[in-house]
């Protein structure tokens, strides 16, 4: 019987590509993985007709998939993860859970299953803000990093498929309670009254988020070259996020004009200098003029929200509202003409009517807000 053995792994080793490790064949490939080095893949094989497979099939996944085929195998997400973080970034809010749950896994062991895990987990704490349950949005905002990051690998072939595209979907925007606070004029002028002082530097945010619809990381990231104030427009830097849509270009309203100019006296009017500083939050003065002006329950986020809801009262025209706002997807949006600068300075001149129009009934509005 030994001697039957021992023909059997003679017979094995004198295949191509089949050595014995401490008397055990391996079918073994030598290639050159993606930074040039020499790396093998190996695969315990018992029989001729095995270790033959093996060879084809090791040889198939190099041919078609290249060197990535096998440099995931022993990568964990972790070590993915700060791959990922090389060329896109992640709030930490975001990163520490996922990075916490699967950062010992390897990646190509990720399960469906892990995710719903993950994602129970998720849901089992409390909202530390509130004490409530975490709300739909929540849950899928915290699942979205971990989509990318996956979805990443996919696409550098480190995995064949993200476990997530292996079941139902585990993120459901459908079930998300959708957010309809926007600041009414009377809100709107209470807030801004208190923008004076130490919070000075709230109004011509405050202001240029209701006025452009961009997202507040869009517009703190400006840069003087990017304003036409003779021209009265905004030049709009793409998005690096290729789901927030944003229009090239953006009318500037009379009272967005103003603030802008006021700030271009106090800048050392540099084009690359940020329009507002190296500003990147300012919760704690907007709460605090939140509270002086008597509004509750209106987060920053909301002034954008209400842009849209001021060109349906302003009589802008749905289609121009939508490639405005950058609300349509990438199909829908591609449907419509770009929006180009007579189109942006209709907006702008339709919402400078409207705050014409509330000039006098906001003063008392206003007061009747404080009081």
């Amino acid at each position: 019987m030994p001697r039957k053995k021992n023909n059997d792994l003679e017979e094995l080793l004198a295949l191509p590509h089949v050595h014995a490790r401490n008397g055990v064949p391996y079918a073994r490939i030598y290639y050159r993985n993606s930074a040039g080095t020499w790396r093998t893949k190996s695969r315990r094989v018992h029989m001729v007709e095995e270790a033959i497979a093996a060879v084809a099939e090791i040889q198939r996944e190099l041919g078609a998939r290249g060197p990535s085929a096998f440099e995931g195998e022993r990568m964990t997400f972790a070590e993915l993860l700060a791959e990922y973080t090389k060329a896109k970034q992640i709030a930490p809010w975001y990163e520490e859970p996922i990075k916490a749950f699967f950062g010992a896994m390897k990646i190509k062991a990720i399960t469906y299953g892990d995710i719903q895990r993950f994602k129970a987990s998720r849901e089992s704490i409390p909202n530390e803000a509130t004490g409530k349950p975490r709300s739909t949005t929540t849950i899928n905002r915290e699942l979205e990093p971990l989509r990318a990051v996956l979805g990443y690998a996919e696409q550098h072939e480190w995995i064949s498929r993200s476990p997530f595209n292996k079941g139902a979907p585990l993120i459901r925007k459908s079930q998300e309670k959708k957010r309809r606070r926007i600041p009414s004029p009377g809100e709107e002028a209470a807030i801004l009254t208190q923008c004076i002082g130490p919070r000075e530097h709230l109004r011509p945010i405050l202001i240029g988020l209701k006025d452009t619809g961009l997202r507040k990381s869009a517009l703190l990231s400006l840069e003087w070259k990017n304003v036409d104030l003779e021209g009265g427009f905004l030049n709009v830097p793409p998005s690096s996020n290729q789901y927030k849509k944003r229009p090239d270009v953006i009318g500037v309203t009379a009272r967005l004009r103003v603030e802008l100019l006021g700030l271009w006296e106090k800048s050392d009017q540099k084009p690359e200098t940020k329009i507002f500083g190296d500003l990147k939050d300012f919760k704690r003065s907007y709460k605090t003029a939140c509270r002086l002006a008597g509004v509750k329950g209106l987060r920053v986020h909301d002034w954008r929200h209400g842009f849209a809801t001021d060109m349906a009262e302003a009589g802008v025209d749905e289609r121009m509202a939508m490639i405005a706002t950058g609300h349509t997807s990438a199909e829908i949006h591609a449907m419509y003409t770009n929006l180009d600068q007579r189109l942006a300075k209709s907006i702008a001149e339709r919402l400078d009517e409207l705050h014409r129009s509330r000039q006098g009934s906001e003063a008392s509005l206003a007061s009747e807000m404080i009081n």
